[in-house]
C-alpha cells in the first residue's frame, strides 16, 4: 500500500491543526500522546500528510513495540480513545480513498474514528462501533427527557446530603484513585483495563481547561467520580469510579446531572459518553439519559506478514499459557 508524503510538523502546528477542527477531541491533542508517552512507554509519531488533491490532513498517531521489538504496533489514539484524520477542507471520495490506503500502509494500526468528524473508513474499511451522544443544544441535557428510572435514581442521589464538587488537588486525586481500586474489586475479570496512580498524577496536571475530576462526596468521604475531558464543543467522561457501598443511593445518576448542566451552561454542545464495546446493560444506562447512537467506525489493521507471523508463533503463546 503506498504511504501519502509526510510534511514537517511540530508540537505547535499539531495544537494549531487540531484547534482548527471543530469535531475534533481532546484525544486528538498532542497533550494527550505527552500523557501516554509519559506513563506507558508510547512513542508519538503524528504525520502531516498531504494528498494529492493538495489537501493537508493530521494523523495523530503513537506505537509501542511488538513481537519483541521486530514491529511497532500504532495507535490512533491510546487506550482506546477517537483518532483518525482530522483536515480542515472537505475531503472528496478520492481524498478518503487515498487515505485509507496510507492506513493500510501500516504493520498493525489501531484506530477509532471520531463522530464529528467526517469519517474515512465508512463504506471502505474497518468495523462497525457506535457512541451514544447527548445533543446538549437540542434539549437532551434536559432531566425531563430521560428515562423514568433514570429520574427516580436522580430522586435519590438529591435527598441524600451529597455535595457536588471538582477536584482541587493531588490529595483528591489519590481518593478518586483509591475509589478506582475499590471498583476494581468489585468488577473482578470484567474489567477491560487497568490503570495504575501514575496516570491520574500525570492526568492531574493538565490544564483544567481541558481535564477535570468531578466528585460526588458525603460528610467528606468520596461517594462517586468522573474524569471528564473538554476540547472545542465536545465534553468526553473518559473514567468513572463510585464506591460499592454507595451504589444504593445512586450517586452517579447525580454525579452526571451536575456534570451536563455545568457542560450546557459553559456552552458546550456535545456530550459524549464513548463506545460501551456493545454491553448491552451500558448502552442502556446511556440510553436512559436520552443519548443518541452515533456510528465510530474502528480500524483494527494487521498486515499479511504479521498476520502470517502471529499464526506462526500461536502454537508457541498456547504453550506457554498452559
Amino acid at each position: 500500500m503506498a504511504k501519502l508524503p509526510k510534511l514537517e510538523l511540530d508540537r505547535e502546528a499539531w495544537a494549531a491543526f487540531v484547534n482548527d477542527c471543530p469535531g475534533a477531541t481532546f484525544f486528538h491533542t498532542p497533550q494527550w500522546y505527552e500523557v501516554w508517552e509519559a506513563y506507558d512507554d508510547y512513542r508519538i509519531e503524528a504525520q502531516l500528510l498531504r494528498l494529492p488533491s493538495g489537501r493537508e490532513v493530521l494523523l495523530p498517531l503513537a506505537s509501542k513495540p511488538m513481537l519483541g521489538g521486530l514491529s511497532r504496533v500504532y495507535h490512533s489514539s491510546p487506550a482506546g480513545t477517537y483518532g483518525g484524520y482530522l483536515c480542515r477542507e472537505p475531503l472528496t471520495a478520492a481524498d478518503r480513498q487515498q487515505l485509507y490506503q496510507h492506513l493500510c500502509s501500516f504493520s498493525t494500526l489501531l484506530l477509532q474514528e471520531a463522530p464529528l468528524v467526517p469519517s474515512v473508513l465508512a463504506g471502505q474499511g474497518g468495523e462497525e462501533d457506535f457512541t451514544q451522544l447527548i445533543d446538549l443544544e437540542g434539549g437532551g441535557g434536559v432531566v425531563a427527557n430521560w428515562s423514568r428510572n433514570h429520574r427516580r435514581s436522580l430522586k435519590k442521589g438529591l435527598a441524600t446530603d451529597y455535595h457536588f464538587r471538582a477536584a482541587q488537588s493531588l490529595e483528591d486525586w489519590n481518593a478518586y484513585f483509591e475509589m478506582y481500586q475499590d471498583n476494581l474489586e468489585r468488577w473482578g475479570d470484567r474489567v477491560m483495563a487497568i490503570y495504575n496512580w501514575p496516570l491520574f498524577e500525570i492526568l492531574a496536571q493538565l490544564p483544567k481547561t481541558h481535564c477535570r475530576l468531578w466528585l460526588i462526596e458525603q460528610e467528606g468521604r468520596l461517594a462517586s467520580g468522573a474524569i471528564c475531558f473538554y476540547f472545542n464543543q465536545n465534553v468526553i467522561p473518559w473514567h468513572e469510579a463510585t464506591l460499592s457501598a454507595h451504589l444504593r443511593l445512586r450517586p452517579t445518576f447525580l454525579l452526571y446531572y451536575h456534570v451536563i448542566q455545568d457542560a450546557i451552561q459553559k456552552g458546550f454542545r456535545s456530550y459524549d459518553f464513548s463506545p460501551s464495546a456493545g454491553i448491552r446493560g451500558v448502552i442502556q444506562f446511556k440510553e436512559g439519559f436520552r443519548a443518541k447512537p452515533k456510528a465510530v467506525p474502528f480500524l483494527n489493521w494487521r498486515s499479511d506478514s504479521i498476520k502470517f507471523i502471529d499464526w506462526m508463533i500461536r502454537p508457541f503463546r498456547k504453550e506457554k499459557t498452559l
